[in-house]
C-alpha cells in the first residue's frame, strides 16, 4: 500500500511529541511492507528523531507564511473561527498546488493527515478522492476549536484517536465524524530499566511553554523545598519557543531562591538516560493527548504526578502507577511529598507503571494500525 503523511509542522526537525510519533509510524509502516512518503513543511537540517532510511520526503518549506495579506486579513478577524478559516484557507491554497503534484507523481492509497489545516488541504481545497485519516495528537477541546465551522473533520474518512477518552470526547464536540479509531502511541518496554531508583531528583520533559504549565511545577517545589533539602528537579526540553515564558520561570525560581535545585536542562535526544537518573516523573501540563513522554517515564519505572484534569495524563497514571492531583501548587505538592518521602512507595509504583507500558507495545499498536488501514481499503473497493 502507497501510503502519504502530510503534517503541516516542523515534523523532521521538531524535538516534540508529534515528530517522534509520525517517525514512530513511518518506521511501523516500512516494517509492514508499506511504501511510505513524509510531506511536511520544515526549515531543513537533520532530522531529531530517526526516521526510517526508506522514506521519501517532501519539504514544502516556511515561506507560506509569509503572505502579508493573510496576515491581515487574520489581524482584523472577529472570532476564532474566523481567524482559523481565513488563515487554514489562506495558507492552503498557497500550498496546494506543490501538495497536488507530490499527490500525482506519489499516487498513494491513503493520505493521513495531523492537523485540521492539512486535511483541509486534501478534502476541501484540492476535494482529492484519496481516503484521509485525521491523526488527532491535541487534546479535544483544541481539535473541535480548529474544526468549528470548517467541518473538516466531518468530511475525513477516519479519525485516529490515542485514547477512548478522547474518542468520546471528540464525537461529543463534533457531530457527524465518521469511524473513530483509538490507537495509542507505542513504547517498547525497557528490560534494562531498574525501576525505583535511589535518587533524590524529580524529572520534567518538555517545551517551555505556557501549555505546559511549568510555573505550577516551580510553585509547587517551593512548597516542599525545606522540608525536603535535598531534592532537585530537571527539566528537559526547549526553551526557545517561549522566550517568555521561560523567563517568567527563571524569574520565579530567582525569586524562590531555587536556582542550584530547578535547573533546565535544554534538549536532549537521549530522553530514556535522563528519565534513569530520576526517581519521579512531574507531568504539570492542563491538557495533553497521549503523552508519549509519560509512557517513556513508565517505561523506564518512574512513578508519575499528573493532573486529574488532564486528558490523556489521567488516563494513563493510575492510583497503581502514580498520583493525580488537582491543578493547584499546594495540591500538587502534596502528590510529590507522598513520593518523595516514600521509596518503597516509589518502587511499588514504578514497577506497575513499568506493567502499564506492555497495553501500548510496538507490536499491538502496528497491529491495530494495519487492521484501520486495511479497513478503509476494502471500503474504498466496494
Amino acid at each position: 500500500m502507497k501510503l502519504l503523511l502530510f503534517s503541516l509542522s516542523k515534523a523532521l526537525t521538531a524535538s516534540n511529541g508529534l515528530s517522534h510519533a509520525i517517525a514512530q509510524l513511518a518506521h511501523m509502516l516500512t516494517e509492514g511492507g508499506h511504501s511510505v512518503s513524509l510531506v511536511c513543511t520544515d526549515t531543513g537540517g537533520q532530522p531529531f528523531f530517526p526516521f526510517p532510511g526508506a522514506l521519501r520526503v517532501y519539504n514544502l518549506g516556511l515561506s507560506y507564511k509569509r503572505d502579508k495579506l493573510v496576515k491581515l486579513r487574520v489581524l482584523f478577524a472577529r472570532t476564532l473561527e474566523e481567524r482559523h478559516r481565513i488563515k487554514y484557507y489562506g495558507y492552503g491554497r498557497k500550498l496546494a498546488p506543490g501538495l497536488a503534484e507530490i499527490i500525482d507523481e506519489e499516487k498513494p492509497d491513503l493520505i493521513i493527515c495531523y492537523q485540521i489545516r492539512s486535511a483541509l488541504i486534501i478534502k476541501k481545497i484540492l476535494s482529492l478522492p484519496v481516503p484521509v485519516i485525521l491523526s488527532c495528537h491535541r487534546c479535544p477541546d483544541e481539535i473541535a476549536a480548529d474544526n468549528r465551522g470548517l467541518a473538516v473533520a466531518e468530511a475525513c474518512d477516519a479519525l485516529h484517536v490515542l485514547t477512548q477518552g478522547q474518542a468520546k470526547s471528540i464525537q461529543e464536540k463534533i457531530e457527524g465524524v465518521q469511524r473513530v479509531f483509538v490507537i495509542g502511541n507505542a513504547v517498547s518496554y525497557r528490560e534494562e530499566a531498574r525501576p525505583g531508583c535511589g535518587s533524590r531528583r524529580i524529572i520534567s520533559v518538555g517545551r517551555v511553554t505556557p501549555e505546559k504549565d511549568y510555573l505550577l511545577l516551580i510553585n509547587a517545589f517551593h512548597e516542599l523545598a525545606d522540608e525536603f533539602p535535598d531534592w532537585t528537579i530537571d527539566i528537559w526540553g526547549d526553551t526557545a519557543q517561549s522566550k517568555a515564558y521561560y523567563r517568567a520561570c527563571m524569574n520565579r525560581i530567582k525569586r524562590y531562591g531555587l536556582e542550584d535545585r530547578i535547573i533546565f536542562k535544554g534538549v536532549t535526544r537521549n530522553v530514556f538516560e535522563a528519565l534513569q537518573s530520576a526517581s519521579i516523573l512531574a507531568m504539570p501540563s492542563p491538557a495533553e493527548a497521549f503523552p508519549l513522554v509519560l509512557l517513556e517515564g513508565m517505561s523506564a519505572g518512574l512513578p508519575s504526578v499528573g493532573l486529574a484534569s488532564c486528558t490523556g495524563v489521567n488516563e494513563l497514571i493510575t492510583k497503581e502507577n502514580g498520583i493525580l492531583t488537582e491543578k493547584a501548587p499546594k495540591a500538587y505538592a502534596k502528590g510529590l511529598s507522598r513520593l518523595m518521602r516514600d521509596r518503597a512507595l516509589r518502587e511499588k509504583m514504578g514497577e506497575r507503571a513499568r506493567e502499564t507500558v506492555a497495553q501500548h507495545s510496538p507490536e499491538a499498536c502496528k497491529k491495530r494500525w494495519e487492521e484501520l488501514l486495511a479497513s478503509l481499503v476494502h471500503d474504498r473497493r466496494q
